[in-house]
């Protein structure tokens, strides 16, 4: 004769097991809130562009676009929202520089909700001037900047002269740990002794940390050109002559800050 087992399941292990399949009644979401920034690089005086969304903000929250003043990086409203998610344009940025923004939401005075903050990069023209005289090397400050040469029958216009190392030496007339512009454009051409030199030729290369040099090289008598991409890092800018004659330089680079330093 088999006797049948009765197996009991304990109290407690059974209150658990219906403990876990039970959502918390009246349990409300957590207010989220996103950017997206469009470009985050611009040039001035245009206006930067942004698509947000915002979930669950309670009844009654105001929303605004945000961005940061001041050294301190105060934040004040630029832009109010009128829906949950959508597009918005910010204000003209009419100065270089580095802008933050995030989407923001108050209620009663309180804050509910905000976004990460991203950034915007503004650029405009920075003379090579301006940056020879940020680096303040001694060639920045010969006394021989802004001025005039004959060039083959043009008048140039330079900014800097530099250096007078005989090639294939070169000297070192920038020199930036790291940058905020993206660009260097140069124009240059033998200094005006050198012209009558007709068999000098001057060399310009920019050198960086992690990108390949970009050179150029000009006769005497004629205006040589380079345009370098530059990576934020660091980057050298140099100089040398055939025959050990000076180089007259303009140019302007591309920058989100004026000294061009990040």
């Amino acid at each position: 004769m088999h006797l049948a087992r009765l197996v009991l399941v304990p109290a407690v292990a059974a209150a658990a097991v219906v403990t876990l399949a039970v959502s918390p009644a009246g349990a409300a979401a957590k207010p989220t809130a996103s950017l997206a920034v469009s470009h985050a690089t611009i040039a001035t005086g245009t206006a930067p562009a942004f698509s947000y969304s915002t979930k669950h903000a309670p009844k009654g929250t105001t929303l605004y676009l945000q961005r940061q003043f001041g050294s301190k990086h105060v934040w004040k409203n630029v832009r109010k929202l009128t829906h949950a998610s959508g597009k918005v344009t910010a204000p003209k940025l009419t100065s270089l520089g580095r802008y933050y923004y995030r989407v923001h939401g108050v209620r009663k005075g309180k804050a509910v909700v905000s976004s990460s903050a991203h950034a915007v990069y503004a650029y405009g023209n920075v003379s090579l001037g301006r940056l020879c005289a940020v680096y303040n090397g001694y060639t920045c400050n010969s006394g021989d900047d802004d001025g005039t040469v004959e060039v083959g029958s043009t008048i140039f216009n330079y900014q800097v002269l530099f250096g007078d190392n005989t090639y294939p030496s070169y000297a070192h007339e920038l020199r930036f740990a790291s940058t905020s512009c993206r660009t260097l454009s140069l124009r240059y051409a033998t200094d005006g002794n050198g012209q009558r030199d007709s068999t000098e030729v001057s060399y310009v290369r920019v050198v960086q940390a992690s990108a390949d040099p970009v050179s150029s090289h000009v006769a005497s008598g004629h205006i040589g050109s380079l345009k370098a991409n530059l990576d934020g890092g660091a980057f050298y800018l140099d100089t040398s002559t055939k025959d050990g004659w000076s180089i007259d330089m303009t140019g302007v680079a591309s920058c989100w800050s004026s000294s061009g330093k990040r």
